[in-house]
């Protein structure tokens, strides 16, 4: 791929994030999350039959810590029933290991904008072949959407993910409901650009899933558009040079210390789809098309808020036309007994 392509889409995901539509998604995305589920899911497909894309764009720095998984049953039950657990590499010279990842990031995409803790389970969809990313849990400061719960809003009391002038990594996040907290250091100097086991972070980030009460047993999967290379190396940082002083979430169901630590020094930019559709890729040489396609398609506008609020101004117009009736009724009512 020429660098003018490369640039071409790196460039065309950032300009699919508009500050202005987040903060209307933001807004009305937090009231919309009181209606049911299967409400919000419709307006959600509404909103993706105009504008399928959202661009989504991790920032700097994104830290991974990779924790070797102790109670495969309890991890097990977490996914859904079509995944099963294999072990994986992290880096290509690793040696394979059953894992939960803690991926700490901060994020600008089409719908939301802050800093997020995700936690995934290694699993392989038995369905497709293709090692995936499970998605089981997440804490963050900004709203967000999956297929289990729909709108959720921010669930970090405390949310840190950023870096120092000393090169460290500094991660501090921290929850009440439920109560728990993940707080991390990584000397950046100490870490070596390390080829990345493309079965894990190529092929696995073209099939991703919810497990838990994040997702339900028949949800698709989801994947991810990008350049090939964002995926290539990552920072390894050496064990000596990282600190986890709290990991509270899901006693006994993983190795207290992380096994491997990754870094990205670099964004990384993708594209996916609004809600999840399958993994329609399933190898580099289709991603790649995929990536030239989008740049030779028109500019997308990425997620647009309209079908939010078109659905929160039919209900304010409902709301108020039952107030105005109801008020009517009882003058009328007050008019005749009087």
């Amino acid at each position: 791929m020429k660098d003018d392509d490369r640039n071409a889409y790196i460039k065309r995901t950032e300009t699919m994030v508009r500050p202005d539509e987040v903060a209307i998604i933001s807004m009305f995305g937090s009231l919309l999350g009181k209606a049911p589920v299967a409400a919000q899911q419709k307006v959600m497909q509404s909103s993706a039959k105009a504008n399928p894309h959202m661009g989504f764009v991790v920032e700097p720095y994104g830290l991974f810590l990779c924790h070797e998984i102790a109670d495969l049953e309890q991890a097990q039950a977490l996914i859904p029933s079509r995944f099963r657990i294999v072990p994986t590499r992290i880096f290509e010279d690793d040696e394979p290991r059953p894992y939960v990842i803690f991926g700490a990031f901060t994020v600008h995409t089409s719908a939301m904008w802050g800093s997020r803790v995700e936690m995934y389970v290694i699993a392989e969809d038995q369905q497709t072949g293709l090692l995936s990313w499970v998605i089981v849990d997440y804490d963050t400061n900004t709203l967000s959407f999956d297929p289990g719960q729909g709108f959720v809003d921010p669930t970090a009391d405390r949310s840190v993910v950023t870096t120092t002038h000393r090169g460290t990594v500094l991660v501090d996040m921290e929850a009440t409901a439920p109560p728990r907290r993940i707080a991390a250091e990584a000397e950046l100097g100490q870490g070596v650009m390390t080829p990345l086991d493309q079965d894990l972070w190529l092929t696995g980030n073209l099939s991703i899933a919810y497990g838990g009460h994040l997702g339900d047993e028949q949800a698709a999967s989801f994947g991810l558009v990008f350049e090939p290379e964002e995926m290539r190396q990552a920072l390894r940082i050496p064990l000596e040079a990282v600190d986890v002083s709290a990991l509270s979430w899901h006693p006994g169901l993983f190795a207290p210390e992380p096994s491997v630590v990754a870094c990205f020094p670099y964004a990384q930019h993708f594209i996916t789809s609004q809600i999840p559709t399958g993994a329609d890729i399933q190898t580099e040489e289709e991603l790649r098309e995929a990536v030239a396609e989008i740049n030779a398609s028109p500019p997308s506008k990425g997620f647009s808020s309209a079908g939010i609020k078109r659905s929160m101004a039919i209900g304010a117009t409902i709301s108020f036309l039952t107030t105005t009736s109801l008020l009517l009724f009882l003058i009328l009512h007050f008019v005749l007994k009087h």
